[in-house]
């Protein structure tokens, strides 16, 4: 009797799940800008144009100790990265926060350990999932690190000082 309402549940979760897929990198016209990108998006949308000159990853060597340990800390952790492609802030630290990753998941190999979720918000910081409300997004860029499907922490703006320490304060054993 059980199984009937929870597969019901996982069919209407997994339609949810499907239609919301089909709303990936969406543009609209913005306030205060040309285009923005709004919902969820793929870091390739960010790294396209009109977007590639505010998002592009310069690579800057990480401490290959602190490489490491992070790597080691993000296995099994989900990522859920608020910004917008309108704020002059994502455009600073999203790339920096992207070196990071990237560096701790080519260190993984082909599997990188953890897995990272994009939101893009409008200039009101809203998008049509409602996601920043649930939980509670006031700025971008903010990082909401999970663990077994629970908030561990998240680097809101800016991280003091830099996204690899901060991530490391907030991951490490």
């Amino acid at each position: 009797m059980i199984m009937r309402p929870l597969v019901l549940l996982f069919l209407c979760l997994a339609n949810g799940l499907n239609s919301h897929a089909q709303d990936l990198n969406t543009l609209v016209k913005g306030n205060g800008v040309p285009v923005l990108l709004l919902g969820s998006c793929s870091r390739d949308a960010l790294l396209a144009e009109p977007f590639r000159d505010d998002f592009a990853v310069v690579h800057q060597e990480l401490d290959p100790a602190l490489r490491d340990s992070l790597r080691e800390a993000l296995q099994g952790c989900s990522l859920l990265l608020f910004l917008g492609t309108w704020c002059s802030d994502s455009h600073e630290q999203v790339p920096r926060l992207f070196n990071v990753l990237d560096q701790c998941a080519a260190a993984q190999g082909p599997s990188p350990g953890f897995h990272i979720s994009l939101e893009c918000l409008d200039e009101l910081k809203r998008s049509p999932s409602g996601l920043e409300t649930i939980y509670g997004i006031t700025n971008v860029p903010t990082l909401i690190v999970m663990k077994d499907e629970e908030e561990i922490g998240r680097i809101v703006e800016l991280p003091m000082p830099s996204w690899e320490e901060e991530l490391w304060g907030m991951l490490k054993p």
